[in-house]
């Protein structure tokens, strides 16, 4: 609680800086001759802040509020099959996520450009001064085409539905459960539970193995001396009928299991004990 009490002050005492700092500087102007209006318009400015702060987060409350109901109706259609149902609520959970901190970035960046708009002498610019500020925008473009990318890779990601939250997929020998999708990266939990993030611009080859049919590859390592591989075939293969035949699990299988063929076969590596 008391971590909590200091980061609560620091915050506001940050907020009251940024907010004294245009009153401080509005107080040396008014001893300007000849510049009351620009010192009251300085004076205003914290308040001015302040509203449109105060617009910027009911506007983004709002537009979550209906871009959550849109996509809860979505999600609610009865007419979707079982396994598609599931899926859609994954893909829910994902795109609700992304969803707010796309309006949160849209309403700060409204936020942003408005505050920056109201500042004295920012209107009066010519149009040099905008095109050199639009040069500075393609060069900072240019430097951080790499999160561009992975913004843009993001929503196509979302959009082409290759994975959602809770899916197990893998991703350039990279594998592991989906835990989050973000605006630029994807993070995975990893079979040791450790956290994997991958840009977006790097899922370009996505293996999917929990998207609505999924399977598992299994692979038996068979004793190498005196076995003959067409008699351990055909053991693994009466195995596999006879679990596709249990009742226990035949509701909950795609198919019954294939049992394809020997891989590889190799010498057994012997060690000698040191005497």
């Amino acid at each position: 609680m008391l971590i909590q009490v200091l980061h609560l002050l620091s915050r506001a005492l940050l907020a009251a800086v940024l907010l004294l700092l245009p009153l401080m500087v509005g107080v040396a102007v008014l001893a300007v001759p000849g510049q009351i209006p620009l010192a009251i318009n300085l004076l205003l400015q914290p308040f001015s802040v302040l509203a449109k702060l105060l617009f910027g987060w009911l506007l983004a409350l709002l537009l979550q509020a209906v871009l959550a109901a849109l996509l809860s109706q979505w999600n609610s259609n009865p007419s979707l099959a079982p396994e598609r149902r599931a899926r859609r609520n994954q893909r829910y959970r994902s795109l609700k996520r992304v969803v707010t901190r796309l309006v949160n970035l849209a309403c700060i960046s409204l936020v942003t450009l408005w505050v920056v708009a109201a500042i004295p002498g920012v209107r009066d610019l010519s149009s040099n001064t905008l095109l050199a500020s639009g040069a500075v925008l393609g060069a900072l473009a240019l430097v951080f085409q790499d999160l561009l990318r992975d913004f843009v890779a993001g929503l196509v990601l979302l959009l082409e539905d290759r994975y959602a939250i809770g899916d197990a997929i893998k991703i350039d020998g990279l594998s592991g459960e989906v835990i989050d999708v973000d605006l630029l990266s994807t993070q995975l939990r990893s079979p040791d539970q450790r956290v994997v993030v991958i840009p977006n611009n790097e899922c370009k080859r996505v293996v999917n193995t929990t998207k609505l049919r999924s399977g598992q590859e299994l692979r038996l390592t068979l004793a190498h001396a005196g076995a003959d591989p067409r008699r351990s075939l055909a053991v693994l293969g009466q195995a596999a009928a006879a679990f596709a035949a249990d009742p226990t699990w035949s509701a909950d299988l795609l198919e019954p299991p294939i049992c394809w063929a020997c891989a590889r076969w190799a010498p057994r590596a012997w060690r000698w004990p040191w005497w």
